[in-house]
């Protein structure tokens, strides 16, 4: 689907662009006007292809964000079952990592604690 689009905005879209403005011009002209428009489409579907990957990296990073969250939240809350002492007292602090890590925690941590 892709392809076909890329196909489209670069074979058939300069032509359609030009047309009503160069009806007389040389042939030469002509076909320099239709790659300086090839390049300026292709260059903005470059920009929006790069905006559009950054957006799914954005994303991917903050789903991995709240993965790690979870999974500390969830280790910490199993370390505060340990019968040690040092590793209870551990895992209060790494809670109190979570609730300073993530806004939408602190309630959660603060009823664990």
């Amino acid at each position: 689907m892709s392809v076909l689009l890329v196909a489209l905005i670069v074979v058939v879209a300069p032509r359609h662009l030009l047309a009503w403005e160069t009806a007389g011009a040389r042939v030469p002209d002509r076909a320099k006007a239709i790659n300086d428009i090839r390049t300026t489409l292709l260059q903005g579907l470059a920009g929006v292809a790069l905006l559009v990957g950054a957006f799914f990296t954005w994303r991917q990073l903050q789903v991995t964000r709240y993965g790690q969250l979870s999974e500390r939240f969830t280790a910490a809350v199993e370390q505060l079952g340990n019968p040690s002492v040092e590793v209870r007292i551990g895992a209060v602090f790494a809670l109190e990592r979570v609730a300073v890590d993530s806004r939408d925690d602190r309630g959660t941590v603060a009823e664990v604690l």
